[in-house]
């Protein structure tokens, strides 16, 4: 599909062409799903314009065009017609094993700021999240073997690999990160499960 003229004032009535010429409103769910794609890869375009590792830059610009791919397939709204390849989840899969194999297990979550990257690559997080539970809504009859749903999870994981993986670099630079303390008044460090068993919590209550 290619833009030949931005302003055609289709939408001034609240509805929108997609790909293949259907009319639909701009509330429908397939709307709000290519919508949050398009939030996401958004996001990832203001987290390249902070990052200054090549490496990073060029696998965001990967995963940029794989989004776009995405939109483009849920815009086609035909299950014959594919744009997103196996190869893009093997891609994830890949970079994901890559930095679980350099990473320490991380003991406590990590509160979203740092520096411009970080802060954004959390906000990026966040949206996949929510992208994902908009083609989940949209695809909800048909979720078995949906390449779209798979890869939008899979993201939702890499992220937080990400994440740590560019923080274990920023620590060893010297830059302070902020983990989450569950009780900050009682607990001064202690883990989660040791503050719930001293409350005497169980899962009833």
């Amino acid at each position: 599909m290619r833009i030949s003229k931005v302003v055609t004032r289709n939408g001034d009535k609240g509805q929108t062409n997609l790909a293949q010429g259907d009319l639909v409103s701009k509330n429908e769910p397939i709307i709000n799903a290519i919508g949050d794609v398009d939030e996401l890869n958004s996001v990832l375009g203001v987290c390249n314009s902070f990052c200054s590792n090549d490496a990073i830059v060029k696998d965001i610009k990967t995963i940029q065009n794989d989004l776009f791919n995405i939109g483009g397939e849920i815009s086609l709204n035909d299950s014959e017609k594919k744009l997103l390849k196996d190869e893009s989840l093997l891609f994830l899969d890949n970079k994901i094993d890559e930095m679980n194999n350099l990473l320490e297990p991380l003991k406590e979550f990590i509160l979203p700021g740092g520096d411009s990257f970080s802060s954004n690559l959390h906000l990026a997080r966040s949206v996949a999240r929510r992208a994902e539970r908009s083609v989940i809504e949209l695809y909800a009859g048909s979720l078995e073997n949906n390449n779209i749903v798979k890869y939008l999870n899979r993201l939702s994981d890499f992220f937080p690999h990400l994440l740590t993986f560019c923080l274990s670099i920023h620590l060893a630079a010297g830059v302070h990160r902020t983990l989450y303390d569950f009780y900050v008044p009682y607990s001064a460090g202690k883990a989660t499960a040791e503050y719930i068993k001293d409350q005497g919590w169980s899962d009833e209550t």
